[in-house]
């Protein structure tokens, strides 16, 4: 299994500086990706795909991705724009999450977010055709409905959920991998990235414990019984507002438990 982490973006943490200090940490643990998303609204943070670009110019390995970017409440061009300067930044090392954004995003609501979304991905495809020799970003999606699920099975290149249980992750990539082979798609091709949100704590929880909240050896069981329910990926979020210094700690601690090599 591949482990990301969220890129330090909001709250104290939106500074360029805690930015390229972690992607670089992240590169040297191990990690496979760094991820950026669309903050709630009003939420003090960093452009999700500018703090992508500045992770991109002091790494070399790692992967870039957003997880998500709320596709409807963008400009097209701008989007595209955006993503194309950035897949040529990283030197090929991006994939796209795209969602329908929140209900906090009412200026939309009235176009019709779906619609909005299905445009987002026609521009895109034109912004990537696929090469001869195969290559362009990966496509994921947020989704959990059925119709969120169809449109997955059908157009993209993965599914792209936040915080689901072993259970409803397995049901719902069943679910996906179905409608792929219905519409003459090879399941085996799509890509199942699964953010979390960790509560990592110095003490083991007890009975009452949430899943992905503890230590770090009960999280990192957590995110195994998620590899196990489907996931290819996983990407570490936080529940509170840490620091650079125990953003850090907290990656180098789930390094350990998880036993994830550094690059050669």
């Amino acid at each position: 299994m591949l482990v990301g982490i969220s890129i330090p973006q909001t709250g104290r943490l939106a500074d360029v500086a805690a930015v390229r200090a972690a992607a670089v940490a992240a590169e040297s643990m191990g990690y496979s990706s760094l991820w950026a998303m669309d903050p709630a609204p009003g939420t003090a943070a960093l452009d999700p795909l500018g703090a992508l670009t500045v992770a991109a110019a002091v790494t070399e390995r790692i992967g870039l991705g957003t997880s998500v970017l709320a596709a409807p409440a963008y400009p097209r061009p701008h989007l595209v724009r955006a993503l194309t300067t950035l897949e040529q930044a990283s030197g090929g090392r991006l994939t796209i999450g795209l969602g329908l954004g929140s209900a906090a995003h009412h200026a939309f609501e009235r176009m019709g977010r779906r619609s909005l979304l299905e445009a987002a991905l026609d521009q895109i495809d034109g912004a990537f055709p696929t090469t001869a020799a195969g290559h362009r970003p990966a496509v994921l999606l947020a989704a959990s409905t059925a119709q969120g699920f169809e449109r997955i099975a059908r157009r993209a290149d993965g599914w792209n959920p936040v915080d689901p249980s072993p259970s409803e992750l397995e049901q719902g990539w069943a679910t996906i991998c179905e409608l792929a082979v219905e519409g003459g798609r090879d399941p085996d091709h799509l890509r199942l990235v699964v953010r979390v949100t960790l509560g990592l704590s110095d003490d083991e929880g007890g009975a009452e414990r949430r899943p992905c909240e503890g230590s770090a050896a009960q999280v990192a069981g957590d995110l195994r019984a998620l590899e196990a329910a489907g996931a290819h990926e996983v990407v570490l979020g936080w529940r509170d507002d840490p620091s650079l210094d125990e953003v850090l700690d907290r990656c180098a601690r789930v390094t350990e438990c998880l036993e994830l090599a550094a690059p050669v």
